[in-house]
């Protein structure tokens, strides 16, 4: 890779575009989350299947 800097740039207007935590279903499972995003897909499915789903912390 000769220009990790733009792709970089070019993962992060993806995820400022297009959150995918919004929808439990289309959480993307092969792409880098920042850790930011995967807190919010976590409340998201705590609130969406609170019969199933707790959060803690560690």
């Amino acid at each position: 890779m000769k220009d990790i800097g733009s792709i970089i740039e070019r993962q992060n207007l993806i995820h400022k575009l297009i959150p995918s935590y919004e929808n439990v279903g289309a959480f993307a499972y092969d792409k880098y989350h920042p850790i930011e995003e995967i807190h919010a897909w976590i409340d998201t499915m705590v609130q969406t299947y609170p019969s199933l789903a707790t959060s803690f912390i560690v």
